[in-house]
C-alpha cells in the first residue's frame, strides 16, 4: 500500500527494552532493502538493561534518502507506553499501529493489532515484534517471499510473521 503510493515512508517504532524493537526495525529495513528500496534504519535505547525505552527509525524510499532519520513519521508503531516524546516527530494524520493494552495517542489513525494474544496463541509470547512485522510487510506492500527468506536465514519464527501478515486478508 504505502510503498506503491508514496516515494518515501518514514516509520517510528517504540517499545521497552526486551520487546524486540531494534530487531523489528532492522528486519523491516533489511526486507525493504532486499525488495529494491533505499533504506535507513537507526535505533536508540536507554541505559537501563531491562526497563528502558527503546526505539527504531526506518526510512524506506524509492529514491535517495536525504536525511539520516525520521523527520515526520508516516507510521508510528507502539509496543508499549512512554511514547509521548515521539509524537512531535509524527504527521498529524500518521498511521498508528499499536498492540493491545497501549492507549491511543491523540493524533493519527489507529489500528490495534492483537499481537500479544496472537503470539501467546501460537506458543511464542516473545514474538510480538514478528507479528507486527508481518502486518507491516503486508501493509507496506513489501514482498512476503523475501521476508520469509530473511526470517528463515535468521532462524526466526515464521509462524508469528504469517499470523501478523494474515490480519489484512
Amino acid at each position: 500500500m504505502f510503498t506503491s503510493e508514496y516515494d518515501e515512508v518514514q516509520i517510528l517504532i517504540h517499545g521497552r527494552a526486551g520487546q524486540g524493537v531494534v530487531l523489528l526495525g532492522y528486519l523491516l529495513g533489511k526486507i525493504a532493502s532486499e525488495c529494491g528500496f533505499n533504506c535507513l534504519q537507526t535505533s536508540s535505547y536507554g541505559a537501563e538493561a531491562r526497563a528502558g525505552n527503546s526505539s527504531s527509525e526506518v526510512v524506506i524510499s524509492k529514491s535517495e534518502i536525504e536525511f539520516p532519520g525520521v523527520l515526520e513519521a508516516d507510521v508510528l508503531v507502539l509496543l508499549s507506553e512512554g511514547f509521548e516524546s515521539l509524537l512531535n516527530k509524527c504527521k498529524r494524520d500518521c498511521l498508528i499501529i499499536k498492540t493491545e493494552g497501549v492507549r491511543s495517542p491523540p493524533i493519527g489513525n489507529t489500528i490495534e493489532i492483537p499481537a500479544l494474544k496472537i503470539s501467546k496463541e501460537i506458543g511464542s509470547p516473545r514474538d510480538v515484534n514478528l507479528v507486527i512485522l508481518g502486518f507491516l510487510v503486508k501493509k507496506l506492500g513489501l514482498d512476503k517471499g523475501v521476508s520469509l527468506k530473511i526470517l528463515d536465514e535468521m532462524e526466526l519464527n515464521k509462524r508469528a510473521f504469517e499470523s501478523g501478515y494474515s490480519l489484512l486478508d
